[in-house]
């Protein structure tokens, strides 16, 4: 959905346009936390000018990104400045591919970096979410890492890819991430690693060709971090750690 036109756009797109006709005199807001963060975006990129005016906010929480061009130009230009994208602090999915909308780093108190993408982790002050200054280090290193990646993949390598993980976890009997997480449910992660084994040789190659750029672009990183070290012990400009603390100069209502 983030390269490719899927259905479920479609159908985004076909409910807000229904909502909207049915309710001509009511101020609009779009959100979805997200592939419906995804979603939210791209059902109001693609809205015709009246209905677009109409829009008062755009909200996209934690949803994935866009390849480049994927999006029309002139539809997301009439929504960029009433859109807000919400990410977490360790955004694995909200940082994926290109979102050129505006970002604000939500505060969470789950320790567990991949579970800060579930939304009732997320600090709320009053009515609107509790934000902060900066991402962390490790945070800005992984997305750096995430957009190389993908970047190597060509428009076919990313059908593939996605096709490829959606059978592996279909083979699953489990309904959602957390059951494969769980003890009780190792039941389900054996017939998923069996679809992998009985993979045809194409597409164990294709995976493992992947998979060795996944570590070239792990190992670009740590080398830019180490020259970075070095630069400033030879007395380049030093980079200053900035404290992450509470934005409390966001006074919106959202």
């Amino acid at each position: 959905m983030s390269f490719a036109r899927v259905p479920s756009q479609d159908y985004a797109l076909d409910y807000v346009k229904k909502i909207m006709d049915a309710c001509p005199n009511i101020p609009v807001y779009i959100t979805g936390h997200s592939k419906g963060g995804n979603l939210a975006i791209w059902s109001a990129a693609q809205l015709d000018k009246e209905r677009s005016a109409r829009l008062v906010r755009v909200f996209d929480n934690d949803g994935p990104g866009f390849c480049k061009d994927f999006m029309d130009p002139e539809g997301y230009e009439r929504i960029y400045k009433k859109t807000t994208k919400y990410v977490v602090n360790f955004s694995v999915i909200g940082m994926l591919l290109d979102s050129k909308t505006q970002q604000k780093v939500v505060a969470n108190n789950e320790v567990n970096t991949l579970r800060q993408h579930y939304p009732m982790s997320w600090v709320v002050e009053g009515n609107k979410f509790y934000t902060l200054t900066k991402r962390s280090e490790l945070a800005k290193a992984t997305d750096e890492i995430l957009r190389e990646w993908i970047s190597t993949l060509t428009f076919e390598e990313r059908e593939k890819l996605t096709s490829i993980i959606v059978d592996i976890l279909q083979s699953s009997n489990a309904k959602t991430i957390s059951e494969i997480r769980r003890t009780e449910g190792i039941q389900d992660v054996i017939p998923m690693l069996k679809t992998y084994i009985d993979s045809d040789k194409e597409t164990k190659k294709f995976i493992a060709s992947v998979n060795g750029r996944l570590r070239t672009a792990i190992k670009n990183n740590a080398t830019k971090q180490k020259n970075s070290k070095k630069s400033n012990k030879k007395g380049d400009t030093p980079q200053i750690a900035e404290e992450v603390i509470a934005d409390n100069d966001d006074k919106s209502t959202e």
